[in-house]
């Protein structure tokens, strides 16, 4: 289904903070206590591109691979 997230893109088309819907996606999660294999990865996903993000006041880094544009048909 997606999920509605905060764009943190500098494109000048999308405003910051405006929120884009992410559509289908996987979700993976470190085994390691240290997170810095996922630090180095985007945390702008509205380019549809994999990134990084964390729950709502959370700090643990999990990986985001969207597998095709909200907005395809």
């Amino acid at each position: 289904m997606g999920a509605w997230v905060p764009n943190k893109s500098g494109d000048p088309n999308t405003p910051k903070g405006e929120d884009f819907h992410v559509g289908p996606h996987i979700m993976i999660v470190s085994p390691h206590e240290n997170q810095k294999e996922l630090q180095s990865f985007s945390h702008d996903g509205s380019n549809g591109m994999p990134y990084v993000a964390h729950l709502p006041n959370g700090t643990d880094l999990y990986l985001v691979i969207p597998f095709h544009q909200a907005d395809e048909k």
